[in-house]
């Protein structure tokens, strides 16, 4: 995720994050639409919507835990 400026740990975690809802939504999907009434909406936008939300977890300037400080001297 170097391209979103976080490394080590919190590059790690929020790789895990988007991969987990990813795949919470796969397996989940015949659930959460019909709970979200999302049945009228096709299955190509919503899954279009998952990858943008992906991409934008992904660019969210919060890494957690915090980075360390970079060295000096």
């Amino acid at each position: 995720m170097a391209g979103y400026g976080m490394a080590g740990q919190a590059a790690r975690l929020r790789a895990a994050q988007i991969v987990a809802a990813a795949l919470g939504w796969r397996i989940f999907e015949t659930y959460l639409v019909d709970a979200g009434g999302l049945g009228d909406v096709p299955l190509d936008t919503l899954r279009d919507e998952l990858a943008r939300s992906g991409r934008r977890l992904g660019a969210t300037p919060r890494p957690w835990p915090p980075d360390p400080q970079p060295r000096t001297g």
